[in-house]
């Protein structure tokens, strides 16, 4: 993102308590972290598609599959190109970096 320092220019003189950021895991984590001090809002949350399910641009699973919790494979397989690294790599790795940080 090239323009960073005005993107936070423009979210400061919002003078927001709540900032919502909808730019895709890892990419809002990473912005928010990385600008988190310069940053005015009380509280920063990654929304993810959030922004896209609310108008109905992205589907969501149905009901059944969210409550067993599933969702995540929904959209896998309305996107496995694009969410295969994050799902069949991203996580395990994840998974592994805690079970290493709880034996310590």
């Amino acid at each position: 993102m090239d323009d960073v320092e005005e993107v936070i220019e423009t979210i400061n003189a919002a003078q927001a308590d709540l900032l919502l950021v909808a730019m895709g895991n890892p990419l809002q984590e990473h912005f928010i972290m990385a600008n988190w001090e310069r940053l005015n809002p009380t509280v920063c949350i990654g929304v993810g598609a959030l922004f896209g399910f609310m108008p109905g641009a992205v589907v969501r699973a149905l009901g059944f599959v969210r409550t067993l919790g599933l969702e995540w494979l929904f959209r896998f397989l309305q996107e496995p190109r694009r969410l295969a690294r994050r799902y069949c790599i991203g996580i395990p790795r994840f998974l592994l970096a805690a079970l290493r940080l709880r034996r310590q």
